[in-house]
């Protein structure tokens, strides 16, 4: 058995995933602590928002206010992802993680996914999701 591997968890911003962009083979997830502008609650119906996966308020702001550098940002993140791993591991039995036929998508409405909360989360739950058989 292999270790899930990180390409079966995909970041997309929501704005794309609502033009059809990975909403065929996964599961979609909004990791956002606020609500996306200009989406309405419909369009996003049967995704589940997990704004507790965001980093709090406090880290937030400050990271997008640029008092942190990203390795002070990234560091704290994981320490609150660490605080609610059971949660989380909760959540992700709840969605019906691991699945071998699906991919796990985490959508954001930040402008650079890249440089955002989005691969701190992708690279913790790929290291927290069971081992995931090859096909």
């Amino acid at each position: 058995m292999e270790k899930w591997m990180k390409e079966e968890v995909e970041m997309t911003r929501v704005y794309d995933f609502l033009k059809g962009v990975g909403q065929i083979g996964s599961i979609a997830i909004l990791c956002d602590r606020l609500w996306p502008r200009g989406v309405s609650k419909a369009a996003l119906e049967g995704v589940p928002w997990m704004k507790e996966w965001a980093p709090s308020r406090e880290l937030r702001e400050a990271f997008h206010a640029g008092t942190i550098p990203f390795g002070e940002f990234r560091d704290c993140y994981r320490i609150e992802l660490g605080e609610r791993r059971a949660t989380i591991a909760g959540d992700l039995r709840a969605l019906g993680l691991p699945d071998p036929q699906k991919t796990l998508r985490l959508l954001s409405a930040s402008r650079d996914i890249e440089h955002s909360h989005l691969p701190v989360l992708k690279d913790y739950l790929a290291e927290l999701l069971p081992p995931r058989p090859t096909p």
